[in-house]
């Protein structure tokens, strides 16, 4: 018999895009406020000026937009791990047992984390030095947690396409002109590791009509949702349309079954039609 009286339970379910080490030059940090603000900094690309503009009390004409600058040089959010080495430190202290049960749910049961792993393959340059090759950053990340006995964990797929000027750095969001590389990442996984995803975490957060034929045939689950209630215009490279366009997708964190033509819109077709269902969870935007 169902208990009607039981309390509802609340899951937090943790994703983590996991690529690997990420470096960023000072020409490119500075490329990327640019971009992010739409406006030009009218200055060179050096140390000195960077530390100017932390230290600096307005540079824009309005305070909305040195709001905005002040987050993106935050020295706390320039610090990227930026080695392997940085990377397993962080790690062998965040798959600790001492560090997973700080943070224990209901039941007693200690913090568990979902890895969506990356393999950057198919691309001709790499200015952010990131691990290229395929199974590079998956064999990593399944070794340190078998090492570390992180049986709770979980693995999942996690997905960048390919820009035509084939920079890693550079967002892309077309499986369509990628599928050989996607093909061979999830085969040779496949093969080598006995190894499949049953979670989407959208490269870049966004679905496009070929993803989302993709995911329908081949993953049943999808934490890629960003829909939220209003538009998004603080930085001017990822306003709503651009990079992830959830408009119209339901923004009340429910679980919901897409269109198979239209991601955002729930599926109004009899359940039984169909043996797969991908659905989409609500992901929160920062």
């Amino acid at each position: 018999m169902t208990n009607t009286t039981a309390k509802p339970i609340v899951h937090i379910v943790h994703h983590i895009d996991t690529e690997g080490p990420l470096f960023e030059s000072i020409p490119e940090l500075f490329f990327r406020i640019e971009k992010s603000l739409g406006k030009p900094l009218n200055m060179l690309p050096t140390k000195e000026n960077l530390r100017t503009l932390q230290s600096a009390g307005f540079v824009f004409d309005t305070p909305e937009t040195d709001a905005l600058l002040k987050r993106l040089i935050d020295p706390e959010l320039l610090h990227f791990k930026n080695s392997w080495h940085e990377i397993e430190e962080m790690l062998d202290r965040i798959l600790s047992k001492t560090f997973r049960n700080r943070y224990k749910d209901s039941f007693g049961n200690g913090w568990i984390y979902n890895w969506h792993l990356l393999d950057h393959v198919g691309f001709l340059t790499n200015p952010r030095r990131r691990e290229m090759g395929y199974l590079g950053v998956f064999n990593f990340y399944l070794q340190k947690l078998k090492a570390t006995q992180s049986d709770n964990d979980s693995t999942q797929w996690h997905f960048h396409p390919i820009p035509f000027n084939k920079a890693a750095n550079i967002c892309a969001t077309s499986y369509t002109n990628s599928y050989y590389e996607l093909l061979q990442i999830m085969c040779r996984r496949l093969i080598d590791a006995d190894w499949f995803p049953v979670v989407n975490r959208a490269g870049f957060h966004t679905i496009r009509p070929d993803s989302n034929l993709w995911l329908e045939q081949w993953l049943p689950f999808d934490a890629s949702n960003q829909a939220i209630s209003t538009d998004n215009i603080e930085f001017s490279d990822s306003v709503n349309g651009r990079f992830g366009d959830w408009r119209g997708a339901p923004d009340d964190w429910s679980l919901y079954n897409p269109d198979i033509f239209d991601w955002r819109k729930k599926r109004h077709f009899k359940k039984n039609n169909f043996p797969l269902f991908k659905y989409e969870y609500p992901f929160q935007k920062h």
